[in-house]
C-alpha cells in the first residue's frame, strides 16, 4: 500500500469550527499542552481543545495578554499568538503544559488559517 493512499487524519469535517476543533485536539496531545483556543478580538471562543471552563477563560483573557496586559490568572493564556485571516485577527492562546507551547501555536495558527480560508 502506497502511503499517498493512507488518510492520516481520523477525524474530518467540512464544518469550519469542527474541522478546527479536530485540528486543535491533535495539537493538544501532540505538543502535550492543557488546552489550546483560538478566540476572536472580543475573547468569545472559536474553537478550542482541553477543559471547556479554561478554554473560555484563557478566550477572555487573550485580548489583554496580547496588548501587553498580565492576567493575574492561573486561567489566563501562557503564550499567545495573533493571527490574521481575510483581514481580522484572532487569537491564538494556550497554556505550556509539559510539551511545546510555541509548536502548538505556530500549527494552530496554521491549520487555522488554512481551514478558514477554505471555508
Amino acid at each position: 500500500m502506497s502511503l499517498s493512499n493512507v488518510e492520516r487524519r481520523g477525524c474530518r469535517s467540512e464544518i469550519a469550527a469542527m474541522a478546527i476543533d479536530f485540528q486543535l485536539l491533535e495539537i493538544r496531545d501532540r505538543d502535550a499542552v492543557e488546552a489550546i483556543v483560538i478566540a476572536d478580538q472580543d475573547g468569545l471562543v472559536i474553537a478550542g481543545a482541553g477543559d471547556e471552563d479554561l478554554c473560555e477563560a484563557m478566550a477572555a483573557r487573550a485580548p489583554y495578554a496580547a496588548a501587553g496586559a498580565t492576567t493575574g490568572s492561573h486561567y489566563g493564556p501562557k503564550q499567545i499568538a495573533v493571527m490574521r485571516v481575510g483581514g481580522t485577527d484572532f487569537l491564538v492562546a494556550c497554556t505550556r503544559g509539559k510539551g511545546d507551547a510555541a509548536s502548538a501555536l505556530k500549527s494552530a495558527g496554521a491549520g487555522a488559517r488554512r481551514i478558514l480560508r477554505a471555508a
